[in-house]
């Protein structure tokens, strides 16, 4: 490291190496540090999928050549995160959000514009250069030269093939013509020269066509003057084009690639009709338009990359910060060999280098190994090989490293940032290329399901100079049977690749597998495991039994496995809960699992960190590795959920007019306790409180919202009004606005007619919103006894059953949830009825699911909110030993002290047969613990029992086919009915993708642009977004309603030969996940 007088500066040093593909999805530029480590990888972006890519994409305007550059891009990004901490003279902080919102609406508005003007003038890509061609053969045929015109032009092609043969290139290209073709188009393109040769090359044929048009004109030929003018016209069509950024279909593209060549060839053969008439002035002018036409798209090509090039220094090479600079070549080295930084290094992966990937074994010679030697196995892969934050130079700025490296065969990213004790930064990067000339490699899918029949594809991959046979031996394991030959053997040319399949059946029932090839070759050899697990599931539905509650001495549990279960593949789970914070921990990453993309599910994901970080720290019992995740998360949340304001105030759920006045109310409740343990923008919070005292009736009261809520349930509450102005009020209060006016004429609006309030939902809203202003007020004691009155007795616990539905739309268990947490949370609140509230939270604990949440983002975050507050200030106390015995013999045990109470210790029971089992919990110490026991089963498909009756939903998928061959398409068409009078405001699709498919996700996105054009007030279904995961596709539908069954297609491609099952296939509403329907597995089966 070395300052701007090259003396070496001693510094701290963060160094990363990762492998190049991770920045495919996600870059990570030097200048974009203090940002990158604020916000991580996820800035603003909720999910990224890889959609794929095809040939005409690739000709296709890049994504951020459309509105800005990712430099311009990154800029904005770092603008609104920064303006969100950023106290302002003006009300409007985050003004950045309406210059969006208003860039957003010209920005559709003109794509709408140029996308219909764009599908008008993709026609013309194909008849233009028909047209020239016609005009050319026409008028030579007409002349009796068209054959001879051919024979000449031909001559002059094989003269220019001949011609690049014979000049020299280097050993890559010489492979063939194609090769060589290639190798010149590069040079012309991409060196430095090349942009000025293509220029002066169009310039002169840009000369010709003047020139041939005022002979065309002066000598009155009809024909040369149309094809002058059909070139002149093809050419503004693809300007015109390329600036509409048109879009045109598969087909229309790749034709239009084609006909293209009939403009050059077309004028070709003009120029040979030309010379065969003994014009050789002309036909020189002639054989310029051809230049023209080929000379014109490479400058494209050069332009892109030379703009590419141009900006690669800034964004990779990381400049100079504060007159500081770090030299690779001088301070890190892997296994002895100096790393370069310019150019780009190369290695070959030796057996030296990978010595500790090899264990104990520490072979010598090349991973790529000679016939004598028997290949190393490589089995350590990984997408992050050194992550190392505070590595300390010497005092002359020198720091050596030796690192052991992995055995991808890929290109890592070395990153180094190093801070000066003065204050100064530096920052480099430069890749370490690992290569082999002769490998092997697995192309697998995610997950199989037990009794699939799949071609495991290996590729084999030969850049040796000479062929070689090459002996493939695919290791037999007990996880499946082998339906072909173990061994393959194959010749494979020189700078080859091949796929070579093994077919084999999944017989495992269910875990994580990684296949083994080796591949012996007459020169090199070599053999790997796959780069990933391979999971395996049951070939069966999967069914769970939980069970949760407080620990006492001893507690006896009973578990009942059926008989038809598929063998080895039920298991009991055990979780010891020490105390609260660790039933919140959990949740944390239970609810960072679940499917989100909305505010309220991302405010969702958000809030449990909020809560168990204010906790600790009211608590002085923070630790540095909860502080850090929290933060972490609350980080990202904070920052995704700023860009859910709507221009104008409040939030919506997807940031788009109009906003909602609950959801506005939520946000500012979770904004305020965020702000107690995270810095949060001040004015951010009162433009949402503002907003909301601006939208109060005259009255006192808030309207209710129109879509969000179930409008058809609340208004047989009478005055759907209450509630609504209870919860508002409550955020109000809250967030420190209770002496407000505005406040406290909502505050008297609820007493005035609470009385019309008997649903049990609405009335606990009602007591949250008086506890927050006057927890002892005589008024609201009486609202907390009307509650207590309205409670339901089950065992040893308590909830209130809702009569309505919650504000997302929650009815049934997940309802009563909620209302059981919101009263809880009120009695502690104001310390009322304690054995009442006790007993609630006990209700709670119960009905905890196997995932650590209580079915719905939105129970959830109350539930956590409940059993956070009933934790005494001084905190938990566990110090105990809980040991698990299942059937009176298998005996594992945990034990709880103050320094893991906030762990939650999980004992898994596998290998569990049908029957009857005893599952005994037994305590010796101190704390309140609690626990779960979930039994997990599968049983077969066709042998589950048949639906007593109609489910309250159904979802059909249909495929178009199920036998293809590879490469081919399938169809899929997907029906969701609501069979229940009412509505579905979100419903979630979760549909399998199979292995060995790739999804096309168009129709979906077609279907989704159709469905946002709709009027607002349209009152049926539609889709709102979808997400890929690489397992699933889930689908975003809003407002299904009864009777009217909403359809929607998309189509998956198959990749490699398979026999496989589809995962099953589901619907759900997503606050009321007992409403839910599943579709049975289809077997697919793809054939070479």
């Amino acid at each position: 490291i070395t300052g701007v007088d090259g003396a070496g500066v001693p510094a701290v040093l963060g160094l990363s190496v990762v492998d190049e593909s991770v920045f495919a999805l996600q870059e990570q530029d030097p200048g974009f540090l203090k940002l990158y480590f604020l916000l991580e990888k996820e800035l603003l972006q909720p999910k990224y999928d890889l959609h794929g890519f095809s040939f005409p994409a690739l000709l296709r305007t890049p994504e951020y050549e459309k509105g800005e550059t990712p430099v311009s891009a990154a800029q904005d990004a770092a603008a609104q995160a920064s303006l969100a901490g950023t106290t302002t003279g003006g009300g409007h902080s985050l003004a950045i959000n309406t210059r969006e919102e208003k860039l957003r609406v010209l920005r559709e508005r003109k794509e709408s514009i140029f996308r219909v003007v764009g599908r008008t003038l993709s026609p013309l890509l194909l008849l233009f250069p028909l047209g020239i061609a016609a005009l050319v053969v026409w008028a030579l045929r007409r002349e009796e030269i068209l054959g001879r015109s051919i024979l000449l032009a031909l001559a002059a092609l094989a003269g220019l093939v001949l011609f690049l043969f014979l000049l020299p290139v280097p050993e890559w290209a010489r492979g063939g013509g194609l090769d060589r073709l290639g190798y010149w188009l590069e040079q012309i393109s991409y060196s430095t020269f090349g942009p000025g040769i293509l220029a002066m090359w169009a310039l002169s044929g840009f000369i010709a066509w003047i020139a041939l048009g005022v002979r065309v004109v002066r000598r009155r030929e009809a024909v040369p003057g149309t094809a002058l003018l059909l070139l002149l016209l093809y050419c503004v069509t693809l300007v015109l084009l390329v600036f509409l950024d048109a879009q045109p279909p598969e087909w229309l593209l790749l034709t239009s690639l084609w006909t293209f060549l009939l403009v050059p060839a077309a004028f070709l053969l003009w120029a040979a009709g030309e010379l065969w008439q003994r014009r050789s002035g002309v036909a020189l002018g002639v054989f310029a338009l051809v230049g023209l036409t080929l000379a014109v798209p490479l400058l494209g090509i050069s332009g892109g990359r030379q703009e590419f090039s141009a900006s690669a220094p800034v964004m990779l090479n990381g400049g100079v910060w504060d007159d500081m600079a770090l030299d690779v070549e001088k301070n890190v080295e892997v296994e002895g060999m100096a790393l370069e930084a310019a150019p780009p290094m190369e290695m070959p992966t030796s057996a030296a280098m990978g010595e500790q990937a090899a264990g104990e074994e520490g072979k010598a010679g090349a991973a790529a190994t000679t016939p004598a030697e028997a290949p190393r196995l490589r089995q350590l892969f990984g997408e992050t090989m050194a992550w190392l934050p505070e590595l300390v130079t010497e005092p002359d700025g020198t720091l050596h490293l030796d690192l052991p490296l992995y055995d991808n065969i890929t290109t890592w990213r070395l990153s180094a940032l190093a801070h000066s004790q003065d204050g100064r930064l530096g920052a480099t990067t430069t890749n370490l290329r690992v290569f082999q000339d002769f490998f092997v490699d697995f192309d697998l899918p995610y997950a199989l399901t037990q009794h699939d029949e799949v071609s495991l594809p290996v590729a084999v991959y030969n850049y040796l100079e000479q062929p070689q046979s090459v002996r493939l031996k695919l290791e037999e394991e007990p996880w499946f049977e082998l339906l072909d030959e173990a061994e393959k053997t194959l010749l494979i040319g020189a700078s080859d690749v091949e796929v070579v399949y093994f077919r084999i059946r999944v017989t495992a029932t269910q875990g994580r597998y990684r296949p083994t090839i080796w591949a012996y070759g007459e020169q090199l050899s070599d053999a790997t495991t796959a780069t990933h697990d391979l999971l395996i599931r049951p070939d069966g539905k999967e069914f769970e039994e939980t069970w949760s509650g407080r620990l006492t001495e001893q507690t006896l549990r009973t578990v009942e496995i059926p008989e038809a279960i598929i063998p080895g593949a039920a298991q009991v789970t055990v979780k010891i809960y020490p105390g609260v914070v660790s039933q919140v921990v959990e949740g944390m990453d239970a609810l960072l699992q679940m499917p989100y993309g909305c505010f309220e599910q991302t405010t969702s994901a958000t809030y449990p960190n909020v809560l168990v970080l204010d906790y600790m720290k009211s608590t002085e019992q923070t630790t540095p590795e909860i502080q850090l995740k929290a933060e972490e998360y609350i980080n990202l949340g904070y920052q995704r959920l700023t860009t859910f304001e709507v221009p104008g105030g409040g939030f919506s759920l997807f940031g788009d007019n109009p906003p909602d006045r609950m959801l506005t109310a939520y946000g500012l409740m979770e904004f305020t306790d965020m702000a107690r343990v995270f810095p949060v923008d001040a004015d951010f919070i009162a433009r949402a409180a503002r907003w909301l005292l601006a939208q109060q009736a005259a009255d006192g009261s808030w309207e209710n919202d129109q879509g969000l809520v179930h409008e058809s349930t609340w208004s047989d509450l009478g005055d759907d009004r209450v509630p609504v102005t209870a919860y508002i009020s409550w955020a109000l209060v809250h967030a420190g606005y209770g002496d407000e006016g505005a406040t406290q004429r909502g505050l008297a609006y609820v007493r005035e007619h609470a009385h019309q309030v008997d649903d049990p939902y609405a009335l606990a809203l009602v007591a949250n919103a008086l506890v927050a202003d006057a927890p002892q007020d005589a008024f609201t004691r009486q609202i907390l006894d009307r509650l207590a009155e309205l409670a339901q007795v089950e065992g040893d616990a308590v909830y209130w059953p809702i009569g309505s539905a919650t504000m997302m739309g929650s009815q049934g268990e997940t309802g009563s949830l909620e209302t059981t947490a919101l009263v809880a949370y009120a009695l502690l609140k104001a310390n009322a009825h304690p054995e009442l509230a006790n007993k609630a939270l006990t209700y709670l604990i119960q009905a905890k699911d196997a995932n650590g949440t209580w079915h719905s983002t939105q129970a959830t975050i109350l539930a956590l909110k409940a059993l956070l507050l009933s934790v005494t200030a001084g905190g938990e106390q566990s110090d105990a030993e809980v040991t698990v015995t299942v059937d009176g013999g298998r005996t594992r045990a945990v034990t709880v002290t103050p320094e893991n109470y906030d762990v939650v210790q999980i004992l898994t029971f596998d290998d569990i047969t049908p029957g009857r089992h005893e599952i005994e919990l037994a305590v010796v110490g101190e704390g309140a613990l609690t626990a779960q026991v979930t039994a997990n089963y599968y049983l077969p498909w066709q042998g589950l029992p048949p639906s007593t009756g109609r489910e309250a939903l159904d979802i059909d998928v249909v495929y178009d086919r199920t036998a293809l061959q590879v490469e081919d398409l399938v169809g899929i068409k997907v029906t969701v009915t609501l069979n229940e009078p009412g509505t579905v405001e979100w419903a979630l699709v979760d549909l399998g993708i199979p292995p060995g498919f790739t999804v096309l996700p168009q129709a979906l996105e077609a279907r989704i642009e159709r469905d946002l054009a709709l009027p607002v007030d349209y009152a049926g279904g539609r889709l709102k977004k979808f997400e890929l995961t690489g397992r699933q596709v889930l689908v975003y539908l809003q407002d299904l309603q009864h009777g009217e069954p909403l359809t929607f297609e998309y189509q998956l491609r198959a990749r490699f030969p398979v026999k496989a099952q589809v995962p099953a296939s589901q619907a759900y509403d997503y606050y009321n996940p007992t409403t839910r329907a599943e579709e049975a597995p289809v077997w697919l089966e793809v054939q070479e």
